[in-house]
């Protein structure tokens, strides 16, 4: 028949000294969170504690293999504790990550969205100047082609003044001639000697000096002459006209020679 194993069996395990400490604290294993839950002798599942104490007291390598293992279980509980611990640390950072993210997420939508806008006041800008900038170069086609125009009038005019101009070193020119009368001066008047007869004509009427300049076939050359030294700031030209070197009204000039 095997005997049942002795404390004295067992010495290389545990301590005579440290099994009766086990033994005197045994109850008190029980009670804790850890290795017990309940803290009377029979607890609700119907486990008899008290046997379990005495089953321990008579087998220590058992009490000493369930110390350990409550040792080993509590250890693991707070690597748990721990771990759980840092899992949590871990989600408030990545919640913290989250949110920042979120909100330069919303930053550079409320940018992209500002670049956008502002994308689209440039295009609009962009269309306007385009609008207006064609505008602008047929305007200038326009005054371009009105300005040739222009000046092909002006030398049509000027070629017509040449062919109608009179040049003669007469005194007298014979028919009717237009004349441009800058003005009549009784003070500072010119030298006579200046006088070049078709250029430049000095009458002397009644004490009074008058300054006359061309002489012209028609009064539509004579008039553009008037019109053309006004601007230049000769306000009271004005046209006038002679029939053989005798002053005549315009109306008549224009009937003696059929341009009325």
């Amino acid at each position: 028949m095997v005997q049942p194993k002795s404390i004295a069996h067992i010495p290389q395990l545990i301590p005579m000294q440290k099994i009766f400490s086990l033994l005197l604290f045994t109850p008190l294993l029980f009670l804790t969170p850890s290795c017990a839950k309940k803290t009377v002798a029979v607890g609700d599942d119907g486990v008899d504690w008290a046997a379990k104490a005495r089953q321990y007291r008579d087998d220590p390598a058992s009490l000493r293999l369930f110390t350990e293992q409550c040792q080993e279980n509590e250890m693991k509980l707070l690597a748990v504790q721990r771990e759980l611990m840092e899992l949590r640390n871990e989600r408030s950072t990545t919640n913290q990550a989250v949110t920042n993210a979120q909100s330069q997420a919303a930053q550079v939508q409320q940018q992209r969205q500002a670049l956008e806008n502002e994308v689209a006041q440039l295009r609009q800008y962009t269309q306007t100047s385009q609008g207006e900038l064609t505008q602008l170069r047929q305007q200038t086609q326009t005054l371009g082609v009105e300005n040739a125009q222009l000046k092909q009038q002006l030398a049509t005019m000027a070629a017509s003044q040449r062919n109608d101009q009179v040049d003669t070193d007469e005194a007298v020119v014979q028919g009717v001639v237009f004349q441009v009368q800058l003005g009549a001066y009784v003070k500072n008047t010119l030298n006579p000697e200046l006088a070049t007869e078709n250029a430049l004509e000095l009458q002397d009427q009644n004490g009074m000096q008058k300054v006359v300049v061309s002489q012209f076939r028609t009064y539509s050359n004579a008039a553009y002459l008037r019109d053309r030294l006004k601007q230049m700031g000769v306000k009271d030209a004005f046209v006038v006209a002679k029939n053989n070197g005798q002053r005549v009204t315009i109306p008549e000039a224009l009937q003696m020679t059929g341009q009325n």
